[in-house]
């Protein structure tokens, strides 16, 4: 049989990983990989550098036979008609020099639309970053890579879905956005309310609703704004002083919940108790702890954020009083 008769890479990678149980999460991990790296290419979207083929073939422990061919299908490019315009990234592709560049950030599931919305934009002279398809495979710190990528873009566009909240990444990237002063613009593309497809925190964004018929006159929007925003090359430098995240001596509250982190296991135990307490009573739970511990940073950011997001039955339509300070005269 002819090499270019032999299975493709993308098909023999996903046989391999499917012969071994593995989900792309787990083979990434093991691989040293970032797990969008390994969706792309079992898409067949770029041939792997050899430093990463020799990392997928490690992890999947292959026979002698199965690693030549692995390695031999992954020497055989594409033919050039098979390249589609969002495998170039915008470092490499010297007709967009001069253009907006926008970092798309979206959930695995938006995949498809999220290729025509990139198609759709270059006709406009816009270029769009995604990891799916922009992230080298093999790249030693693919969230640095992300880092990078948010920074030197001038916005970021979040495509937003029933699927978006459940996202691992897509809250990091927005963070991340904001951290380096990009503007977000929110892309609603499917989902029946809006609170209930965009992440925790970022509800009060304006956003563009491209859903249905609306996507032809969403796009013409969005495409106006970046080009507004950006007439040329984006530069590393922020757009805007950079928003700290550090509060010194303050409590973090529920704006600052996306800020919060390290007390995952408090907050779990937190809420296992009220759910013990809704179906045994008494109905009352003290935080106890040393002054400046974090107690109020735990319950006005930790513990209330995700009870107003549902983490409990029905505790998404709850009634929250808003939280009080005591002072000198707590009755007043």
């Amino acid at each position: 049989m002819e090499a270019t008769d032999s299975p493709a890479f993308a098909d023999l990678l996903r046989r391999h990983r499917n012969a071994a149980g593995l989900t792309q999460e787990e083979l990434a991990e093991r691989a040293g990989l970032s797990p969008r790296g390994v969706l792309y290419l079992e898409r067949g979207g770029r041939q792997p550098y050899r430093d990463t083929v020799r990392r997928l073939v490690e992890a999947l422990s292959l026979a002698e036979e199965e690693r030549a061919a692995l390695v031999q299908a992954a020497r055989r490019p594409r033919p050039a008609d098979s390249l589609s315009p969002t495998d170039v990234t915008p470092d490499d592709d010297q007709e967009l020099t001069g253009r907006s560049w926008v970092y798309v950030a979206h959930a695995q599931h938006d995949g498809a639309l999220v290729q025509r919305l990139c198609a759709d934009l270059r006709e406009q002279g816009i270029s769009a970053w995604i990891a799916d398809h922009d992230l080298v495979p093999g790249t030693p710190s693919w969230e640095q890579a992300l880092r990078d990528a948010i920074r030197a873009a001038s916005a970021l566009v979040l495509i937003t879905s029933a699927a978006t909240r459940a996202s691992r990444y897509i809250g990091d990237e927005l963070r991340i956005a904001e951290l380096y002063g990009r503007r977000v613009y929110p892309l609603w593309v499917a989902g029946e309310q809006w609170m209930e497809c965009v992440p925790l925190g970022w509800g009060g964004l304006q956003y563009l609703d491209a859903r249905g018929s609306g996507y032809e006159a969403a796009l013409a929007s969005l495409a106006a704004e970046l080009r507004q925003l950006s007439g040329g090359r984006p530069s590393p430098t922020p757009l805007a002083r950079p928003r700290n995240p550090y509060k010194g001596l303050r409590p973090f509250t529920a704006e600052d919940s996306g800020d919060f982190f390290g007390r995952d296991s408090l907050v779990a135990a937190l809420l296992a108790a009220v759910s013990a307490g809704l179906e045994r009573g008494p109905r009352f739970l003290a935080l106890v702890g040393a002054s400046g511990s974090g107690k109020s940073s735990t319950v006005l950011a930790g513990l209330l954020p995700r009870l107003r997001a549902g983490a409990l039955a029905d505790s998404a339509e709850w009634i929250y009083l808003t939280p009080m300070t005591p002072g000198a005269r707590p009755l007043e």
